[in-house]
């Protein structure tokens, strides 16, 4: 049993998908391996990033002026950058003009558009960047294009979101349309950095690849643009040579607000610039606002970068590691809560739970992902399982009563008497409830030609398909008869819509029939059809017979009633037929018609007949007109003017409707033997 709880349960959590979860592991991992109380090893950096922050927009010459009118700025940076030793310098920002209509000097721009010539088109060290934004491209000026090289200088900066809007995948690879019209996967700005430091081509990770952000925040370290400006201006080459020589460097922004998103790391409060190295001018580190959840992209992009070349991007756990790992942790806690006191075995699985995160956040130190909420779940899958299997084995009254009844009392109602914990007495109640008969149309002249084994092997299928229906709208089965099926819809577990459940029930299983008679195993041309009864009302249920053996059942004139719908539904040509208390209590749901009143044998009281067509909000114009058509047909009736009947009646009968036939069945006797005066409008009917 304890392999069999195990097996069910990380079978489930293989099946199911759980991708929600696998996403909210990466960032609680990511979390956890903060958390520990062992700080990881610093890592010599192979990426710098230089940032446009706060500070740059306070400093002059800055201060007060677009970014555009910063671009010798600009050029002098990327010029030392490259000057002392850099790999690459790539943009992270875009400048998309250069808004020389408000210039003075045209030639603004001409220190940046010349670096850019000598680094990128001439020595291909620059990248910019653009980034897609709908149907849109937004990417740098032409001018800036064409000195860079072209395209084979410039990468996306798209960074792909989960459907939370949370950035965990590796930003590796895009799609690009070519000239020729051809969809080609070609590599973002991550990837090319990254292939241009290692001189090859960068393999594309698998599509599952998620970013792994560095423990330690010097791994990726951040310069401010305007102290790297002053140092640019006051000649300090061996800043520049100590901190970016054989670097790649990426130019972005690290603002209070703008360009920031949440990433796997977002459980991880890091201030801006912890980690960054002391600045040019005044030997001090960038300040930023501490503890941000929100990642600039920039940060995002270096640490792509970072993975890329480390080779340090996460990659799930395989499905066979997984189910292994889920397996023996699920059997572990299915052994505890069926050997170990409650208590025991709980705290027991709370070790595991703690024991487990702390080793899947030293794996994530190792650039291993192993499942957490996956396995968190097992422990207590498997743990509640077999706790309650334990809690069932032992609670014998309960066993003994689910095996004594389960042979001739539905499901349902097993469960409603554990859930009172006493066997019940032979009492009953008095309850509003509907109750439903049917039977095989010509049920004699179908089983007439079968074999026994035949003739238990069709109803076997009737009886399943009438009693799936009569389950899924919330019945219980009272009892089979011969080929009648008795079916309760309120008892033993109230249901205020009893009726309208009924009766959905009946309009269904006719349709259920149609689609199910290849399963009857008939001769060519036979079908089976059923008619149906449906009445509701007061009645009374409970269990009856002797004390060791008894049944569920129900007693009333209500139920006699139900009974007399289904069989007069053959003289009134009806598939089914309702009383009108089940009529009202439907309310508006159902399109119903008035097929007649009667007077049935042992009742003084006439009893309104009624056909259910449709669900209202589905019913076809074709059964609205009938029933109008109809009804008319029947006011005629009553109003003794049978000519003007007989003309609508022949008409519906003639376009195929079996009640319209019988009512003028009706109504020839009617007319051959005219009622009088005090006709109170009701056919009697002399046998049951």
């Amino acid at each position: 049993m304890l392999t069999a709880i195990s097996l069910l349960v990380s079978g489930l959590l293989q099946l199911t998908p759980l991708n929600p979860l696998d996403r909210l592991d990466l960032d609680l991992l990511h979390f956890l391996r903060a958390s520990l109380p062992v700080a990881a090893e610093p890592m010599e950096p192979v990426v710098a990033i230089i940032a446009i922050d706060e500070a740059t927009y306070r400093t002059a010459p800055f201060r007060g002026l677009p970014k555009i009118m910063w671009t010798r700025q600009m050029a002098a940076v990327q010029n030392a950058t490259l000057a002392a030793g850099a790999k690459t310098f790539a943009w992270d920002i875009i400048l998309p003009t250069m808004g020389t209509a408000y210039l003075a000097d045209k030639r603004f721009h001409t220190p940046l558009l010349k670096s850019l010539a000598q680094w990128g088109r001439g020595e291909q060290r620059v990248v910019l960047g653009d980034v897609s934004v709908g149907t849109d491209l937004v990417g740098p000026d032409r001018a800036f294009v064409l000195a860079v090289g072209g395209s084979k200088n410039i990468r996306s900066l798209n960074l792909p979101l989960d459907t939370d809007g949370v950035v965990r995948s590796l930003p590796g690879f895009v799609q690009v349309a070519g000239s020729d019209g051809q969809v080609r996967r070609v590599p973002a700005m991550a990837a090319e950095l990254a292939a241009r430091a290692l001189a090859a081509p960068v393999a594309e990770p698998p599509a599952d690849a998620a970013l792994n952000f560095p423990e330690q925040p010097s791994t990726l370290p951040v310069h401010s643009f305007a102290d790297l400006v002053a140092c640019a201006d006051a000649g300090a080459g061996d800043y520049f040579a100590r901190h970016f020589q054989d670097k790649l460097v990426l130019f972005g922004a690290v603002l209070d607000i703008e360009d920031r998103k949440l990433a796997s790391n977002r459980f991880v409060t890091t201030a801006d610039y912890a980690g960054a190295p002391a600045g040019c001018i005044n030997g001090q580190p960038p300040s930023g606002r501490a503890d941000r959840n929100l990642t600039p992209g920039v940060i995002i992009h270096a640490a792509a970068v970072d993975n890329l070349i480390r080779h340090s991007y996460l990659v799930p756990t395989g499905p066979p590691a997984r189910l292994l790992i889920i397996l023996v942790l699920a059997v572990i806690a299915a052994i505890a809560a069926m050997r170990l006191s409650t208590w025991t075995s709980l705290a027991l699985i709370a070790a595991l739970v703690c024991a487990w995160a702390i080793a899947a956040a030293f794996a994530l130190r190792a650039n291993v992902w192993l499942p957490l909420t996956d396995v968190w779940l097992a422990l207590v899958l498997a743990w509640t399982a077999a706790y309650l299997y334990r809690f069932w084995t032992v609670d014998r009254e309960r066993a003994t009563v689910r095996e004594s009844f389960s042979r001739y009392l539905d499901a349902d109602l097993i469960d409603d008497i554990i859930e009172r914990g006493a066997v019940p007495d032979l009492g009953g109640e008095r309850r509003e409830m509907t109750v439903f008969f049917s039977d095989i149309v010509a049920f004699s002249s179908l089983s007439e030609h079968m074999t026994p084994p035949e003739l238990v092997r069709f109803l076997n299928v009737y009886f399943e398909i009438i009693s799936r229906e009569i389950k899924r709208h919330g019945g219980i089965i009272e009892r089979f008869v011969g080929d009648s099926v008795v079916g309760l819809f309120g008892a033993p577990i109230p249901d205020p819509c009893h009726a309208l459940s009924g009766v959905r029930c009946a309009l269904v299983i006719n349709t259920a029939l149609d689609a199910s008679q290849h399963l009857f195993g008939l001769p060519d041309g036979g079908r089976v059809h059923t008619r149906i009864g449906v009445n509701s009302g007061d009645m009374v249920v409970g269990n009856v017979g002797a004390r060791k053996r008894f049944t569920y059942t129900v007693m009333g004139d209500c139920v006699n009633l139900a009974a007399r719908l289904e069989s007069g539904g053959k003289q009134f040509g009806t598939a089914i037929l309702v009383g009108e208390a089940t009529r009202d209590l439907c309310g508006n749901e159902i399109l119903f018609r008035h097929v007649d009143n009667i007077r049935v044998v042992g009742r003084a009281e006439p009893v309104a007949l009624f056909e259910p067509l449709a669900e209202r909000d589905v019913a076809s114009g074709a059964a609205v007109d009938l029933k109008q058509a109809y009804e008319e047909a029947l006011a005629l009736i009553h109003a003794l003017d049978f000519a003007s009947a007989r003309k609508k009646l022949l008409a519906l009968a003639q376009a195929g409707d079996p009640v319209s036939a019988k009512t003028l069945e009706r109504l020839a006797a009617l007319e051959a033997d005219p009622p009088g005066p005090d006709w109170d409008r009701v056919i009697t009917l002399h046998s049951k």
